[in-house]
């Protein structure tokens, strides 16, 4: 019986140990989600053939070389590890706050949507995401840029292939930033509802049409999916989705409970771009169900302010997924 292929993604210590098999044995390209101050995640895209890596969001410049060190050593022949380069999806200190640093020890580029300003960025990516910006970047590995304005300004994801192309160990990642998540979306800092629906739909076009492969892999830029989960369960409580859901957090929480208390749970955050079609309701806001939750939901707050009548029905319930998601943040600190 054939060995089956080692897997891409390589477990950090936050729940798993790291691979112990012969660097003979390991695929050529592998990624490394390695965790971040609270919630947040950084990552590295490892080239085994060069020994080097193409770092997202490196908030923290000594952790995450910490990380990459661990994960991936100094080849057999000496080579040390270099950074090739660095993907940046936004302006954040929590995304961005290494750039300078390793761009000064290692002469990287720095690359960020076009007109965000991101921190040291030497390279600036335009593109959207029924029209992505192609670009080739050191280490061979092959980036779409696209521009995502709602979160900041300019806020960019990347879908991110291998030097080797896509295969069934290493599929296309989208790194999202805080502009999609597990079950979720980021807060509209730069832009708004209808903004955010645009980036939902354009996305959903995009799969519907192959520009973003069917395999492609969600990697958002903060573990929030108990959380998300625990919202839509208690708040948005869909009836056609409590199957889902309560499969869904069960099954997170059970790797809560297997890591260890103050221990993130390892890769709840990974899912494919496919499966968010179906759990994350930004994606469904024009479902009639969202709809009328939409409405019951500013009703029963209070937060009707003649706007929402105005709007088209799914942009409502855009903007009154983020309130509620907000209001429910605020309600568990008190």
């Amino acid at each position: 019986m054939d060995k089956p292929p080692h897997s891409a993604v390589v477990a950090t210590e936050h729940g798993l140990p790291l691979d112990s098999s012969s660097s003979s044995t390991r695929p050529p390209y592998e990624l490394l989600p390695i965790p971040l101050s609270a919630d947040n995640y950084a990552y590295a895209l490892y080239h085994r053939g060069d020994h080097s890596v193409v770092l997202v969001d490196p908030a923290h410049a000594d952790g995450v070389m910490a990380a990459v060190g661990r994960a991936f050593p100094d080849s057999n022949d000496g080579q040390s590890l270099k950074v090739a380069a660095i993907l940046t999806t936004h302006k954040h200190h929590d995304h961005s706050g290494g750039n300078g640093e390793l761009r000064q020890r290692f002469g990287c580029p720095v690359y960020g949507g076009e007109g965000e300003g991101v921190p040291h960025a030497t390279h600036e990516l335009g593109g959207t995401v029924l029209s992505p910006s192609d670009t080739a970047i050191p280490g061979g590995w092959h980036v779409k840029s696209m521009i995502t304005r709602c979160h900041t300004r300019a806020s960019a994801m990347y879908l991110v292939t291998s030097p080797g192309g896509p295969t069934a160990e290493f599929p296309p990642c989208l790194f999202s930033g805080d502009t999609l998540f597990y079950a979720g979306a980021g807060m509209f800092f730069e832009g708004n509802a209808a903004e955010m629906l645009a980036i939902v739909r354009d996305v959903s076009s995009a799969l519907n049409s192959g520009l973003l492969p069917s395999s492609t892999i969600l990697w958002p830029g903060h573990e929030y999916a108990h959380a998300n989960l625990q919202f839509l369960a208690e708040v948005v409580a869909e009836p056609d989705h409590s199957a889902v859901l309560k499969a869904e957090l069960g099954a997170i929480e059970a790797r809560m409970k297997a890591a260890g208390t103050g221990v993130r749970p390892p890769f709840s955050l990974r899912t494919s771009l496919l499966h968010q079609l179906t759990i994350n309701p930004f994606f469904r806001a024009d479902q009639p169900a969202l709809v009328a939750w939409a409405d019951r939901w500013l009703a029963s707050s209070q937060q009707v302010n003649g706007k929402e009548e105005e709007q088209e029905d799914a942009v409502k319930v855009v903007a009154t997924l983020r309130r509620a998601k907000d209001a429910w943040k605020q309600a568990k600190k008190q």
